[in-house]
């Protein structure tokens, strides 16, 4: 009985759609490109890793496909969560809401690793994860070492659109950021969070 799974595909000749069926499967780790991934009757599953490989996938970006929704309407059991940006653009190229309709409720750990902050598609993703799981208890986030060119007014006003919204993390105690600069889009995410996480216990950063 499957239980765990780590997989790697980095050829762009093996590129394609990726689809899990695994009854026992409890934990997922992924790495590499891929065009579409889709979890099928995993309802065990609690820990979920992807790293989509930016560099390698570039110029197939525009073929990929994604559905934040239907993706995570699948994994509703998932307690810890590591995404990287890379992955979060391809979750984005479908519909992001405010929020997931099913929640996260069981997840209490999330990852999210070479954050661009100035790029909306990627803070919007983010966001929505954070306030569809209601238990989260702990955030990680590892910024890039060098960012993407973006709209530089795009991610500053979506955030201060959020905050005008009104958000309440009532679980989440610790939150960490790797390579904080102080652009105004992190600056602003920190305040959001500040704002909203109630029992927060900790921030901290590594430059």
């Amino acid at each position: 009985m499957l239980e765990h799974l780590h997989l790697c595909i980095y050829h762009q000749i093996e590129r394609g759609d990726v689809e899990i069926d695994a009854p026992n499967l409890k934990s997922f780790c992924f790495q590499g490109i891929l065009r579409s991934i889709c979890f099928e009757n995993t309802s065990l599953i609690e820990e979920i890793g992807i790293t989509l490989d930016e560099e390698s996938a570039v110029e197939a970006f525009q073929e990929l496909e994604g559905n934040l929704i239907e993706f995570f309407s699948r994994v509703s059991s998932i307690k810890r969560l590591r995404l990287n940006g890379g992955f979060l653009q391809l979750l984005s190229k479908g519909e992001v809401p405010q929020k997931l309709s099913n929640g996260l409720s069981h997840l209490t750990f999330l990852q999210l690793s070479h954050l661009d902050f100035p790029c909306k598609a990627e803070l919007s993703c983010a966001l929505c994860l954070i306030r569809s799981s209601p238990n989260l208890r702990s955030l990680h986030i590892i910024r890039p070492i060098i960012m993407d060119i973006h709209d530089v007014l795009a991610a500053p006003r979506y955030l201060k659109e959020q905050k005008k919204i009104g958000l309440t993390f009532s679980q989440l105690e610790y939150v960490k950021i790797d390579g904080f600069s102080g652009i105004e889009p992190e600056l602003r995410f920190v305040k959001l969070i500040l704002s909203a996480a109630i029992r927060l216990e900790e921030i901290g950063d590594h430059v």
